[in-house]
């Protein structure tokens, strides 16, 4: 039930009829004009007062209040809306009325048949709990595997990275190996160059000088012939 407080002290009321001798089954929700005489309505205490010998007037908290069945036991609930600041009232709403209609009386009487169903409801209930627990013996199973599983995946994970690593470091180290062997063959070269280079040095060396000695040789030697006429070579160095 909605009940709206207007400025105009009139009281406007939103919603279904009420039953006599419901309890917490009404709720009041209020809706109050912003500011009451200037002053925040948030700042203020609200206050629903009964036309009911002996009741005193009820504080209305969070804008709502329920109507216990010390209320709705009437047929005819007069109330009024009385807004405070401490001690000092600065706003009093017109009286308004709440009507509560008369519930249809029951009566069972149980019969053996009843009694069937009921035993079968609570058997049925039974099982139905035993089938809970069962599903969460299984979903807790099912966790489990879960669980395991992640913990072997994570397993695999660490050792795909690991192998991964292994074979970084080894492509690492195969590269390193070839760019030393390259290395070493630039300088297997080289020094092959160069020994080549200083033997054919020594070589054309040999030959320069024993050419040289040759020459030197053939360029000293004088040729006679003597008295008996044989030919006499004479070399005039060396």
């Amino acid at each position: 039930m909605n009940v709206i407080v207007n400025e105009n002290r009139k009281i406007t009321l939103e919603g279904i009829g009420q039953i006599v001798g419901e309890h917490n089954a009404t709720v009041l929700n209020f809706t109050f004009p912003e500011k009451i005489v200037g002053i925040d309505i948030d700042d203020l205490n609200k206050y629903l007062v009964f036309d009911l010998e002996g009741v005193s007037p009820q504080l209305i908290e969070n804008n709502t209040f329920n109507l216990s069945n010390l209320y709705t036991e009437q047929t005819e609930l007069v109330m009024q809306i009385q807004i405070k600041r401490g001690n000092d009232l600065l706003f009093k709403s017109e009286k308004f009325m709440l009507e509560f209609e008369e519930g249809i009386e029951v009566s069972y009487e149980t019969t053996v048949d009843d009694l069937d169903v009921i035993d079968n409801l609570i058997t049925q209930y039974q099982s139905l709990v035993a089938d809970i627990v069962t599903l969460q013996e299984n979903l807790a199973n099912f966790e489990t595997t879960i669980e395991n599983a992640e913990a072997l995946r994570n397993l695999a994970e660490n050792a795909r990275i690991e192998g991964e690593e292994l074979r970084v470091d080894n492509e690492n180290e195969r590269i390193q190996n070839e760019d030393t062997r390259e290395t070493n063959e630039t300088n297997r070269q080289q020094t092959f160059t160069e020994l080549s280079r200083q033997m054919n040095n020594a070589i054309s060396g040999i030959e320069n000088t024993i050419n040289t000695k040759v020459a030197e040789r053939f360029n000293n030697m004088t040729f006679s012939i003597n008295g008996n006429g044989e030919m006499e070579v004479e070399f005039t160095n060396g």
